[in-house]
């Protein structure tokens, strides 16, 4: 697809039409013309190029002018006079400034400079095809007066192309055609930058609601076709929501929780994570998607800061008169989890599942249990940084539901335990059920675990 979008729509538009034009006067012998066949030659292999490499401004620049540069090499040989063809200077014209505009679209810059360039291109496209169409023309009247081949070549050189034009002018179709290609040009760029517009709109408000990532994977080709992938998940819970909600209404704690989630997927996005959902009160958020060195230690360092952060976030949330979490837990853990679309024909999540997505699930919830803020799995704790790890302490062993084997957890240290956490059926939306999603289960009530007995969750 991006082969055709370059051939047609960008870099190609001025060697098609001039070759059509050659192909309309010579026939079949066009391809024993060698620059004639050369230059379909670089054209097809020039739009390859752009096709794989063309996203960056430098490379589009330099590769949409490999074509008409590898052309004029070959025609050099035919003399100065061949190369200021109005035709070929037209060519060079036409191939500079379209790359000018690509490259400059294709840099960081402001979506209304993406929209002009657009339009310009448009523009120069049909552009192209008049150019040539009236240097065709030229040739052909010019021949038709009974000028030799070389007289026709001089005649069509770029000093005779004002008068050319007014020739051409002299027809009253030629005016008319010149006229209606002008309101399709304008027609035609006015619905680029139209589809431009609604494309990136779409762009916006999808990423508003999947991450970027994920919505770049969704739309190509290959799909979300689920795949297995090593990530660390992230689970986050607000202490008590319930019964804040039940208290403040349902308006006021969802302004709240919008403040919340902000920060939340700030620093996600910062440590090179994904936020996968927001479930009721819950954070859902997974690190290692991308090219990250260390995902787990990503994952804690963005943990321990949005802990930090939430005194600075209560702080605001009381002078804005809204509602103030009493706490949150976070959960961390690390395995093979299956990353992809799920869901039924017509309405699909792109999400991850697997044991361990359970396993970060449960572990947020041990936080209450073990009187701290953060529970990680020892596959986390072994992957941590020594700053991050001096951070966390051995809990013990803990038995989570559905589990035949205890596992090893470390967390935070905190001054309490908060037995009044939500439990089951609680509203907060978190209560999933099968393997691989998550179920929110219940803790024991009772003090912090200080002899590192297993603890059934």
């Amino acid at each position: 697809m991006r082969f055709f979008d370059e051939i047609l729509l960008y870099s190609g538009q001025f060697a098609l039409f001039y070759l059509l034009m050659n192909f309309s006067d010579e026939g079949m012998g066009l391809f024993l013309n060698v620059g004639h066949a050369t230059l379909l030659a670089t054209l097809l292999i020039q739009t390859g190029c752009l096709a794989r490499w063309g996203d960056r401004s430098l490379p589009r620049f330099f590769l949409s002018l490999a074509a008409p540069s590898i052309y004029l090499v070959m025609e050099g040989s035919e003399g100065v006079q061949f190369l200021l063809d109005s035709g070929h200077v037209l060519f060079w014209s036409f191939s500079l400034l379209v790359a000018g505009l690509q490259a400059a679209s294709r840099r960081k810059a402001a979506f209304e400079r993406r929209r002009v360039s657009e339009f310009l291109v448009m523009l120069l496209n049909v552009g192209a095809f008049f150019a040539i169409y009236i240097v065709f023309d030229l040739k052909l009247v010019y021949a038709e007066a009974g000028h030799t081949p070389d007289e026709v070549q001089r005649m069509l050189g770029i000093e005779y192309l004002a008068s050319g034009i007014r020739l051409f002018l002299d027809d009253p179709t030629h005016i008319y055609v010149l006229g209606g290609g002008a309101f399709l040009a304008l027609s035609l760029a006015v619905g680029r930058v139209k589809i431009l517009s609604l494309t990136e709109r779409i762009n916006a408000l999808f990423g508003q609601y999947v991450d970027p990532k994920f919505r770049d994977e969704i739309v190509s080709k290959e799909g979300g076709a689920p795949r297995e992938r090593e990530l660390c998940i992230l689970f986050s819970d607000i202490r008590n929501f319930t019964t804040l909600s039940e208290k403040e209404g349902a308006a006021r704690s969802v302004a709240m929780l919008n403040r919340y989630f902000t920060e939340w997927e700030e620093l996600v996005t910062r440590y090179g994570g994904i936020v996968d959902k927001y479930i009721g009160d819950a954070v859902m958020a997974i690190f290692g998607a991308g090219d990250a060195l260390n995902p787990c230690d990503d994952a804690a360092s963005c943990s321990l800061e949005m802990l930090h952060r939430m005194r600075r976030l209560e702080e605001r949330l009381r002078e804005e008169g809204l509602p103030v979490p009493e706490g949150i837990g976070v959960g961390l853990d690390y395995g093979p989890v299956l990353m992809g679309d799920l869901g039924s024909r017509k309405r699909k999540n792109y999400t991850v599942i697997g044991d361990h997505v359970n396993t970060a699930s449960r572990l947020e919830a041990m936080c209450t249990e073990f009187g701290t803020t953060c529970v990680i799995s020892e596959a986390v704790a072994r992957r941590l940084g020594a700053s991050n790890a001096a951070r966390f302490k051995e809990l013990g062993e803990a038995t989570l539901k559905g589990k035949n084997e205890t596992v090893r957890v470390r967390g935070l240290s905190a001054d309490r335990p908060d037995p009044s956490a939500d439990r089951p059926g609680d509203g907060s939306g978190t209560d999933q059920d099968g393997p691989g999603t998550i179920r929110r289960s219940s803790l024991d009530e009772g003090p912090p675990n200080p002899e590192n007995t297993p603890v059934t969750l």
